[in-house]
């Protein structure tokens, strides 16, 4: 004879997993507890030897069913994480990508017409930074280049922090970044290679936005991206900082990446003959020429420039708040801003909003009662939004996040 149980169970159909609830499991294995001894069991008593059996069943078939469900959502690449997302991107040739660097835009000084290779160091007393690329002064001794720390993972870089010269190079006198630089990031988050994911679809294509940004955005060490196309015959206005895209043309802004290979991508999935924006122009050859020497074109994009976000939070002064309470706040706004409370971080053209930060410092502590908190891009704010230029990278670091017990 078949055996029955009073015990729901978990039910798989065409439009998911439902799970019983963990009160209707308990009665279920009570009733079959009962049934097994002949009915006169106490099943209204968990303090008996039936009701500790009873429990303990419970918990393990609660589990089993958590885990069940847990396994079947990471066939979604939506919810898929860990191991199970690595194989979804396998599908589509797609790897985790590892920690990255801390990328600075700096202004270096020399000797006119000398360079810089690419590989040279810089330092800020803790760690190093490495030339993403080889940078010849001008006729007035000066060239601006961008640096990536060679120690990888989300590690802050305030203005004028980066200003030694760690190798020394013929013709090169000094260093300094004016603006903080964007922070790298530890490995590849659930979020941002799900976004990641999205984008390679339309990096399979050609000649349109969507392909260009997932070829950029592929790139290694690659942190952002942001791609605009002006199809008019006229210049139009773009974004908070009304930048100028000329007619007829692409802008393409990216954080990170050696500029050869950024304007490679570029080149292999812009629209022939279209023109382009930005403040770095690389030569690219085109290798699919038969004949040599082969073309060489410049490719022009943005490296955008770092825009520095200040926070100030009031918090209520009650009893219970942790004494680190200062530290921690700024913790978790920097882990709201730079996406590693598992969110996605701040985006090049993106809004940014104090609303951003609620849940964070909220989760702190149940004392933590946030009073009010501003945002904005100078000291001592009184805004709650921001809108970033597309020609702007949002950072954000300890030092300009103001945390007060009101």
């Amino acid at each position: 004879m078949a055996s029955t149980s009073s015990v729901p169970p978990l039910l798989i159909t065409s439009t998911g997993v439902s799970l019983p609830q963990t009160a209707d499991i308990l009665t279920g294995v009570l009733t079959d507890m009962n049934n097994s001894f002949g009915g006169n069991l106490n099943t209204t008593s968990l303090a008996t030897p039936q009701g500790y059996l009873s429990e303990n069943l419970t918990y393990y078939i609660t589990q089993l069913n958590a885990n069940i469900a847990y396994v079947l959502s990471m066939f979604d690449p939506s919810t898929a994480d860990g191991r199970w997302q690595d194989a979804i991107g396998r599908l589509y040739f797609l790897t985790r990508n590892p920690a990255t660097a801390t990328i600075v835009s700096c202004d270096l000084i020399g000797q006119p017409s000398a360079s810089v290779p690419a590989g040279s160091l810089a330092t800020d007393g803790t760690y190093n930074y490495t030339a993403l690329g080889a940078y010849t002064f001008s006729s007035g001794g000066t060239v601006t280049g961008s640096f990536a720390c060679t120690t990888l993972g989300a590690i802050p870089c305030p203005a004028n922090s980066l200003n030694r010269i760690a190798q020394a190079v013929s013709g090169w006198d000094a260093i300094n970044n004016t603006a903080n630089g964007s922070i790298g990031n530890d490995v590849e988050d659930r979020t941002s290679f799900e976004f990641r994911r999205q984008q390679s679809v339309a990096g399979n294509a050609k000649s349109s936005v969507s392909s260009i940004l997932g070829a950029v955005i592929e790139v290694p060490n690659v942190l952002d991206c942001f791609v605009y196309e002006n199809f008019t015959n006229a210049a139009v206005t773009v974004g908070a900082t009304s930048y100028s895209v000329a007619p007829h043309s692409i802008y393409v802004a990216a954080i990170g990446g050696i500029d050869l290979s950024v304007a490679t991508a570029i080149w292999n999935k812009k629209s022939i003959g279209c023109a382009m924006n930005g403040n770095t122009t690389v030569s690219v050859t085109d290798t699919s020429s038969l004949s040599l020497p082969q073309p060489i074109y410049s490719i022009i994009f943005e490296r955008p420039v770092s825009l520095p976000i200040y926070v100030v939070v009031n918090i209520g002064n009650h009893t219970g708040v942790p004494s680190n309470y200062a530290a921690l706040t700024q913790q978790a706004i920097v882990a709201a801003f730079n996406g590693t409370d598992g969110s996605d971080r701040v985006r090049i053209a993106s809004d940014l909003y104090a609303s951003r930060f609620y849940a964070g410092i909220s989760a702190i502590s149940p004392y933590i009662k946030i009073i009010s908190l501003y945002i904005g891009t100078s000291v001592a704010p009184t805004g709650t939004e921001v809108l970033v230029g597309i020609d702007k990278i949002p950072t954000i670091t300890t030092a300009n996040i103001s945390v007060n017990l009101v």
